[in-house]
């Protein structure tokens, strides 16, 4: 679910929380209800399909027509929908690398090519699946800005209705966070929301789905630290950096990338020497691993560097930054650069 907090005062609830029997607004108790004045909305919003469907449709409604009216500059008079061939008053958007005419598609028109898309999946276990929700296979391009938010909010509509524990009905969640993180410096706080409740869905429906669960931790860390809050982030992050390890191997990519990232989360704490110490322990993995000038075993020394310059370096830390210098420096002169010079 979406809707993951008291409709009156905001407080965060369980997925059980109790919710009006009729539309199935969650509140904290039938104080917050009755002080939310929910006679007046119940009607609507149990016309609507419930609180869920309510809201998902309102916010697809909001977001199809804020797309819209985004793309709308530049649009021949005589366009055609590069999809389905047709003018239409229902208004273009374009959200792809695709150019000319070929980018210009009805919304409408985009939402049926994905769900076709995820039903073909479905029957046959064949084609784009998912995918096409956030990418576009004409180019290869993922959707951007308002469209792939309004791609998003129709997602979310079109799979609520299924079990929780539905695939399809929980990537449907995480895309909605991913839109709001990435198109709307607003929504940040809203994708803060959602991402947590992404989260807690997985670790509640499917806590056996090592990737699904990666991809929650690493999604709601990263809403974490654009919002400030990175000692919360760095939690997240020294899990999915255990789970890539209990999984992969210490010395696995995965693994490495994923210390990285923790290191980012010290970086930004400012713990200097808790990152020298962590890095000093990656190092060796990721040249034991990766070959020699592969750009993340040459990234975790740099950054090993930096954390051993940072404040007061004593005379060991100074004739360690300069031995992981040189073999950089020596790494990267004997790699070709583009154009051979």
């Amino acid at each position: 679910m979406i809707l993951t907090r008291c409709a009156a005062c905001a407080k965060p609830l369980s997925h059980d929380a109790p919710r009006c029997d009729r539309c199935h607004t969650r509140y904290c108790d039938q104080s917050c209800q009755a002080a939310a004045g929910h006679r007046k909305t119940c009607d609507e919003i149990a016309r609507g399909g419930g609180a869920e469907p309510f809201y998902a449709g309102a916010k697809a409604s909001e977001a199809a027509d804020v797309a819209v009216a985004a793309c709308a500059a530049g649009v021949p008079v005589d366009a055609t929908c590069a999809r389905c061939k047709w003018p239409s008053t229902e208004g273009f958007v374009r959200g792809c690398a695709c150019g000319g005419s070929e980018g210009l598609a009805h919304l409408s028109c985009l939402v049926r090519e994905a769900r076709e898309s995820v039903e073909n999946y479905e029957e046959t276990r064949r084609g784009r699946g998912f995918q096409k929700w956030h990418t576009c296979f004409r180019c290869g391009h993922p959707f951007h800005g308002p469209v792939r938010l309004a791609l998003a909010w129709t997602c979310w509509k079109t799979y609520l209705g299924r079990p929780e524990d539905d695939r399809y009905r929980l990537q449907a969640i995480g895309l909605v966070g991913n839109a709001l993180f990435a198109c709307s410096d607003d929504g940040r706080e809203q994708a803060l929301l959602v991402q947590e409740s992404y989260l807690a869905s997985i670790r509640r429906l499917k806590p056996d789905d090592e990737e699904a669960m990666v991809d929650a931790l690493s999604h709601l860390g990263c809403c974490l630290d654009d919002l400030g809050r990175h000692d919360e982030a760095l939690v997240l992050k020294r899990e999915v950096h255990a789970r890539r390890v209990e999984r992969c191997g210490a010395t696995h990519e995965e693994s490495i990338r994923a210390a990285t990232k923790v290191w980012g989360a010290l970086h930004k704490l400012r713990r200097v020497a808790s990152a020298t110490r962590f890095l000093r322990a990656q190092l060796p993995f990721a040249k034991r691993s990766l070959v020699r000038d592969h750009p993340l075993a040459l990234e975790i020394g740099d950054r090993l560097v930096d954390a051993l310059l940072s404040g007061e370096a004593s005379r060991d830390d100074l004739l360690e930054a300069e031995a992981i210098l040189e073999h950089t420096f020596e790494t990267r002169r004997r790699v070709p650069r583009p154009g051979g010079y």
